[in-house]
């Protein structure tokens, strides 16, 4: 119980950081092409509509980025009754309320533009917001004996356009 003390008094401090990391780490997954996404549809289609249909997709996902960021933005910032106006505090921590829910419009902000630039690069040809390779697959299949480990495998991969 004497080591375990100062930790449990900074167990919220902890947690208001894991929230800032977890927002902020799924803004990053959206940079790097490794967040969820509905691909059936996509490999049914002719090719020349692959592209606009993932440019449609990734436009709704930032479009409902918008619109959380947009609530977390009046839930932090609304005059009459946002958290900043209320000027409350957790109160195991004396942190204002504010600073623990502002990562929800810092986090959907970055995602909305992250998803807007997925759009564009997409419509031209790029491959910023691509799906990411998967790691180790390659190696996966061909450990398992699957003849076509190499096709397999290139088509979880992202083209290399040469555009970031």
């Amino acid at each position: 119980a004497l080591v375990l003390g100062p930790l449990f008094g900074t167990l919220p401090k902890y947690l208001l950081l894991l929230l800032w990391v977890g927002f902020l780490g799924a803004s990053i997954c959206v940079h790097q092409g490794r967040h969820l996404r509905l691909e059936a549809a996509g490999k049914l289609l002719p090719e020349g509509l692959r592209r606009p249909i993932q440019a449609l997709g990734f436009l709704a996902a930032g479009l409902f980025c918008a619109f959380m960021t947009l609530l977390g933005y009046r839930y932090v910032f609304d005059p009459l009754v946002g958290a900043l106006a209320m000027g409350g505090v957790f109160e195991q921590t004396g942190i204002p309320d504010w600073l623990g829910t502002i990562v929800v419009v810092v986090a959907f902000g970055l995602a909305t533009l992250r998803f807007a630039a997925a759009a564009i690069s997409t419509l031209r040809g790029g491959s910023y917001g691509a799906m990411a390779p998967a790691e180790g697959l390659e190696e996966a299949l061909e450990a398992s004996g699957h003849d076509d480990h190499r096709e397999a495998a290139s088509d979880t991969a992202a083209p290399d356009t040469g555009e970031k």
